[in-house]
């Protein structure tokens, strides 16, 4: 074989600089959505996860007149007054009319990737929900607020939906 007939086979050293920088844009480009795309899908889960939380919370406090273990910080009573049938003052009780508010195990923290609750008797303070430690959850036993560990806290529903609104709009 003649030395023409073998180089015309082969990719030129131009011809590969133009597709690896090709790539390079196509990577730059693509690698920025799909990161934001993954920490879109974190903020909508951790979010869906409080509202449906917030929700049994606010249902046990309804038919009990008082929050899931009140003015205690045992994470562990919290767990089985929400996973449990329970009677009308809050005992855990087989033949008790209301409840389970849980199914299953608390959800896990999308950030951090934790499922504990951190369970505080009195008001939450800043600190226990600044993205550090091992809790996944912090919620308060006096107030029944329900918090998730992490710096930044997940927009309201409506700033959501607005936003959404905002960016189909700007589409089109």
């Amino acid at each position: 074989m003649t030395q023409r007939a073998r180089t015309a086979n082969r990719f030129s050293f131009l011809e590969l600089l133009i597709v690896v920088t090709l790539l390079a844009v196509l990577g730059a480009t693509l690698v920025p959505q799909f990161t934001a795309a993954h920490e879109d899908a974190r903020q909508a889960a951790v979010s869906e996860d409080l509202d449906r939380f917030r929700r049994q919370l606010d249902l046990y406090r309804n038919q009990h007149g008082h929050w899931p273990a009140e003015g205690t910080n045992s994470e562990a009573q919290l767990i089985k007054q929400l996973r449990s049938r329970t009677t009308s003052t809050g005992i855990v009780h087989e033949d008790g009319k209301y409840g389970p508010y849980l199914i299953g195990e608390i959800p896990a923290n999308p950030f951090n990737h934790s499922n504990k609750v951190l369970v505080v008797p009195g008001p939450l303070k800043p600190h226990q929900f600044d993205g550090q430690g091992v809790y996944g959850w912090a919620y308060s036993s006096t107030t029944g607020e329900f918090r998730v560990n992490w710096l930044k806290q997940p927009p309201q529903r409506e700033a959501m939906a607005r936003t959404q609104t905002q960016s189909r709009a700007a589409r089109l």
